[in-house]
C-alpha cells in the first residue's frame, strides 16, 4: 500500500467526526485505483493497525473526539473487513 493511500484512510477516518458516516467513507475510498487493486487481506490488516491504535490513544487519553475517532476507525475497519 503506498503512503498516499495510508494518508486517504485516514482522513476518511477523521471525516468520521464531520457527519460522514463509515459507508461513505469506504464507498469514496473504494474510487482509488490504489485501494481497488490492493490485496483485501492487506486492506484489513491496515484497518486493524489503525483501529487498534486509535482504541490504544483514546485509552491513554479519553477526549472525546478520540473516542469518537477510534469508533469511526472500528466502523471503517468493520466495512473493509466485509465490503469487497
Amino acid at each position: 500500500m503506498h503512503p498516499v493511500d495510508v494518508g486517504i484512510f485516514l482522513e476518511r477516518v477523521d471525516h468520521g467526526g464531520w457527519g460522514a458516516t463509515a459507508l461513505h467513507a469506504v464507498s469514496w475510498v473504494q474510487r482509488v485505483q490504489p485501494w481497488r487493486e490492493a490485496h483485501p487481506k492487506a486492506l484489513g490488516a491496515f484497518a486493524t493497525a489503525v483501529t487498534r491504535l486509535w482504541w490504544e490513544i483514546a485509552a491513554e487519553d479519553s477526549a472525546p473526539w478520540k473516542v469518537a475517532t477510534a469508533g469511526h476507525a472500528a466502523e471503517l475497519k468493520a466495512l473493509l473487513l466485509v465490503t469487497p
